[in-house]
């Protein structure tokens, strides 16, 4: 049952692609999602007082009054994930974070939910962070604007499953890697194709035996952590990463 839902959804987000119903479903208007990415790569390169990517998500928890944590990831549930753990589900902040279901949630501490932060990150998951509109169908919540999504992401799940079929230039609207984060392919790369099999997204091909990233690639950071040879590279400049990002969320949806 939970894999046709997973199908369902595939279907939508691939209707999307057409201009016409992507501009107006409200999964894929740009009025009702804005989220990014936040890689969990402890190695990235960083400028003077630029704060780690997951630093945003303590933030959120820190000021939220209402934190949810689902139970378990339907994703990676319905597709039989084995690569990564079932019971870390999504974390959802706000006021409308009351209203996920019981069945499938519990509320939680400002400590319990930064351990579970910190659980997902150990487990290699990648955060992604803001307003994504399609949480309120998965959870029966209506849109007040008050629902802050963390989805703690592999390669099962659905956004990442699912926006591959929009285009980029609509991705750009919706789903934005973070202000002043770039990622690098060294002359260490010997085209192994590791990174290409592995992208959410389909940002990486191999052209003359050598990974070429594309203008697809939502800085996620998965490649760097899975080339064998350390060949991608990751540097964050922005000393104001954390104004920046909550400046950007703000418009579509409150936290407190």
């Amino acid at each position: 049952m939970m894999r046709m839902g997973m199908r369902f959804m595939r279907a939508i987000f691939r209707v999307g692609s057409l201009p016409v119903l992507r501009d107006h479903h409200p999964w894929t208007r740009t009025d009702k999602t804005n989220i990014s990415w936040l890689p969990v790569n402890q190695d990235i390169e960083r400028t003077a007082n630029t704060p780690l990517p997951p630093e945003l998500v303590a933030d959120y928890i820190r000021k939220s009054k209402y934190r949810a944590i689902v139970d378990f990831c339907g994703c990676r549930k319905a597709w039989e994930c084995q690569h990564y753990p079932e019971e870390i589900g999504c974390l959802l902040m706000g006021e409308s974070a009351r209203e996920v279901p019981q069945s499938l949630s519990h509320m939680a501490s400002e400590k319990e939910a930064l351990q579970h932060l910190e659980k997902a990150m150990k487990a290699d998951l990648v955060p992604v962070l803001g307003k994504a509109r399609v949480d309120n169908f998965i959870y029966g919540i209506k849109d007040r604007g008050k629902l802050l999504t963390v989805c703690f992401c592999c390669e099962c799940c659905c956004i990442t499953r699912n926006m591959r079929w929009l285009p980029t230039e609509h991705l750009d609207k919706i789903f934005i890697p973070l202000e002043g984060l770039s990622v690098e392919v060294t002359d260490e790369c010997v085209g192994c194709g590791t990174c290409a099999e592995r992208c959410y997204i389909g940002a990486i091909t191999i052209k003359d035996g050598r990974s070429v990233i594309s203008e697809r690639c939502r800085a996620c950071g998965r490649c760097a952590r899975l080339c064998p040879q350390k060949a991608i590279k990751l540097k964050l400049d922005n000393p104001r990463l954390k104004e920046n990002f909550q400046k950007r969320i703000e418009p579509f949806v409150e936290i407190s």
